[in-house]
C-alpha cells in the first residue's frame, strides 16, 4: 500500500515557482537549471508527489535517457549537476526522504519510466572534518534497506555563518596570506552585473579554461564550452548566477583578467560551477580573493551552502568540510546494479586507446 501518489508533470510556470521555493531547492531545481539542461539536448522529467490526501509534498526532478535501457538520472553526468533528487515544502526526516524515494522508484519501475536509476540527495549528506573518514563511512540505514550506493565526497562551506567565522574558518598562510597579497597589488574583483558584459566575459572565461585544459593536459567537459557556458550565464542572469573577474596590473604595466569564475545560486544551496586562472599570473594571488568574495555575496544573500565539488587539495583552505554524499542505485534487473561502472571502464578504456 503506498502512502504517496505520483505523477509526471510539465511545471506551469507557478509550478516552478513552488518548485523553486521548496525547502531543500537547490540552483538545480529552476526552471531556468532546467532551460540550460533541455540546451544542452537532454530530456527532463518532473515528478509531482502527493501524500494519501492528495496534498501536494514536493517534487523530484531529473534527466532521461536511453542507452539499452530507459534512464532516469537525477542528476545524470555531463552537464554540471552536482545533486538533484527530492525538493519538498517542509523539512522531513531521513527515513522519511529514503521511504518517499522507494516509493517514488517503484511507480518509475511499474509505468516503465525507466529500469536504472540513479539520484544524488543533498539532504542525505554526512559531514566530517576529516577525509579519512571516508574509509570507515557507510549509511546504515540504507544498508538496512538493502539500498546499492556508492560514494562521492564534495568540500562545501556553510556561507549562513556570521562573516567574522567564515573569515576565521580561512587558512592564514593559503588563504589570508594570499588575499591580504592581492589587495596590496592592487588587484580587484569585478562582478558582471550587466547583461551586455555576458558575452565578452564568457569569451574570457573560455579562453582561461581552455589554457587550464592545456597546462593540466585533460579534456574540457562539454558544459564548459564556449557556448555552453554562454547558454548558461544567459539562462540564469541575474538572479541566479554570480560571475566574477579578478583584474590586476601585471609586470607588463597592463591590465589584464588574471582569474574568473561562475557560480550558481540556488536558495539551499549554490554551486561553484566553474573556474579558471591564467598560470602566468599566479604569483598575483587572483584566485583566493575570488573565491572570498563569492563566499561574502553568498552570506549577504543567505545562500546556504557553497558547494565547492569534487575533492581537490586547494578548497581545503577556504574553510570547507567534508561532505560525503552517497549516489543511490536502484534497478529493475540485478544485472544492471553495476552497469555504470562498467560503462565508465569501457569507456575510459576507448579513451585512453584512441585518445592517446
Amino acid at each position: 500500500m503506498y502512502q504517496f501518489n505520483f505523477s509526471v508533470i510539465s511545471p506551469s510556470l507557478n509550478e516552478w515557482l513552488e518548485i523553486e521555493s521548496c525547502v531543500d531547492a537547490t540552483v538545480f531545481h529552476t526552471r531556468l537549471w532546467d532551460d540550460f539542461l533541455s540546451s544542452l539536448g537532454k530530456k527532463h522529467i518532473v515528478i509531482s508527489i502527493s501524500d494519501k490526501n492528495g496534498s501536494r509534498i514536493g517534487y523530484f526532478l531529473g534527466t532521461k535517457k536511453w542507452i539499452g535501457v530507459r534512464i532516469i538520472g537525477s542528476p545524470s553526468g555531463g552537464a554540471g549537476t552536482f545533486v538533484q533528487g527530492l525538493c519538498l515544502n517542509k523539512e522531513v526526516e531521513i527515513e522519511e526522504r529514503i521511504r518517499i524515494y522507494q516509493e517514488l522508484v517503484a511507480y518509475c519501475f511499474q509505468c516503465r519510466l525507466a529500469s536504472y536509476i540513479q539520484i544524488s540527495d543533498w539532504r542525505l549528506m554526512s559531514v566530517f572534518d576529516d577525509l579519512d573518514a571516508r574509509l570507515t563511512w557507510s549509511m546504515p540505514l540504507l544498508d538496512q534497506l538493502g539500498v546499492f550506493y556508492t560514494l562521492r565526497i564534495s568540500f562545501f562551506i556553510d556561507t549562513s555563518l556570521p562573516e567574522s567565522v567564515l573569515w576565521e574558518n580561512l587558512k592564514y598562510k593559503s588563504c589570508k596570506y594570499p588575499i591580504h597579497k592581492a589587495e596590496k597589488l592592487g588587484l580587484r574583483v569585478k562582478r558582471i552585473e550587466n547583461e551586455e558584459e555576458i558575452v565578452s566575459f564568457v569569451n574570457t572565461h573560455s579562453e582561461l579554461v581552455s589554457d587550464v585544459s592545456r597546462r593540466k593536459k585533460v579534456r574540457r567537459h562539454a558544459h564548459h564550452k564556449k557556448k555552453n557556458l554562454l547558454a548558461l550565464c544567459k539562462a540564469l542572469f541575474p538572479d541566479r548566477v554570480i560571475m566574477l573577474q579578478v583584474i590586476g596590473v601585471a609586470d607588463d604595466g597592463k591590465q589584464h583578467v588574471m582569474s574568473s569564475a561562475i557560480f550558481c545560486i540556488g536558495k539551499a544551496a549554490s554551486n561553484y560551477f566553474s573556474g579558471a586562472s591564467n598560470e602566468i599570473y599566479m604569483k598575483y594571488c587572483p584566485n583566493e580573493i575570488m573565491v572570498w568574495e563569492a563566499i561574502k555575496i553568498l552570506h549577504q544573500r543567505e545562500g546556504g551552502d557553497l558547494i565547492l565539488g569534487d575533492v581537490a587539495p586547494y578548497k581545503k583552505k577556504f574553510g570547507s568540510l567534508y561532505g560525503y554524499l552517497p549516489m543511490m542505485v536502484f534497478t529493475k534487473y540485478p544485472i544492471l546494479k553495476d552497469v555504470r561502472g562498467r560503462l565508465k571502464k569501457v569507456y575510459k578504456k576507448f579513451r585512453d586507446t584512441f585518445h592517446k
